[in-house]
């Protein structure tokens, strides 16, 4: 798995949090908030390129990051879960559901 960072946190159904393109803390404050983190096991993780991860020689695409969705989920067991993305990782969990 080429994807960087990636953590579980809590105990329920999996809600897996795909970052935006714009910054790895856009969604932060939302897990922060104690209906999610009470109810769900969060799983992020830093998509190709960012944080942790591995750089990558070409620009984002969104079914690379829907694979590596994939990956994560599978990494920890997780599937099937929830999916929460807003912006460029709306679409990103839109493919993911495809």
């Amino acid at each position: 798995m080429d994807v960087g960072g990636a953590t579980a946190e809590g105990s329920g159904e999996p809600l897996l949090v795909v970052q935006t393109a714009l910054s790895l803390d856009d969604l932060v404050p939302l897990m922060q908030q104690p209906i999610l983190r009470d109810r769900y096991r969060l799983i992020t993780f830093n998509r190709r390129g960012y944080g942790d991860s591995r750089d990558v020689p070409w620009q984002a695409s969104i079914t690379q990051d829907a694979r590596d969705c994939l990956a994560v989920l599978a990494a920890f067991d997780a599937a099937p879960a929830h999916v929460l993305g807003a912006s460029y990782s709306a679409a990103v969990a839109m493919e993911l559901a495809a």
